[in-house]
């Protein structure tokens, strides 16, 4: 094996093309070598037809979806006949950026876009002519789906995309048509609020 030892590899004429190797040959970065391909105002061009292979860790590639949050209610809560209730969640599953306190959600700083936004309410031993569950992007309903007479333990779930702007919060609020204060149940799979940025 040769050994080529320079500082600089420049193509014979200006603006020209610097090859390496041929069709068919491997070019390999030896082990503990660093690589660094142009620089901030560089483009560097994938042809049509090439495959990236990655068998490492790759950073500062996409999006993971973040910031994300998933949060659900443990317990039941009593909730207002014939009102609007903000939904309680006391357990947290994932909160990335540590955005969501106080039953709200608020978007960090850096982190405006579009969101996909979900949440889901299910009844306990009542079945009220009308309920809703709603998810209030600062203060104004922004995501709402109705139910009615659907039986004493059922359950509604809204989601949707949003657009949303670094400060704006986000809770869930639950209404009902009863006469009179209710339960709504508690659980992971039954009370729970969620949402993450879109990459």
């Amino acid at each position: 094996m040769s050994t080529l030892e320079v500082n600089k590899l420049a193509p014979l004429a200006d603006n020209g093309t610097v090859t390496l190797g041929d069709s068919g040959d491997t070019i390999t970065l030896t082990a503990g070598a660093d690589l660094t391909l142009g620089g901030s105002s560089s483009t560097i061009t994938i042809p049509s037809g090439a495959t990236i292979t990655n068998n490492g860790t790759a950073t500062g590639f996409g999006g993971d979806n973040t910031p994300s949050f998933h949060v659900y209610a443990s317990s039941g809560q009593t909730v207002t006949g014939g009102g609007q209730t903000k939904v309680v969640f006391n357990t947290e599953v994932i909160d990335t950026d540590n955005a969501f306190a106080t039953n709200t959600f608020t978007v960090p700083s850096g982190k405006g876009g579009k969101y996909l936004m979900y949440a889901c309410v299910h009844n306990s031993n009542k079945q009220p002519a009308r309920y809703h569950v709603q998810i209030r992007q600062n203060n104004s309903e922004k995501l709402t789906l109705e139910n009615g007479n659907g039986g004493a333990y059922a359950g509604v779930h809204v989601s949707g995309l949003v657009d949303a702007s670094a400060g704006d919060t986000f809770d869930v609020y639950y209404y009902n048509s009863e006469g009179q204060n209710m339960t709504i149940d508690g659980g992971i799979s039954k009370m729970f609020f969620g949402g993450y940025k879109l990459v």
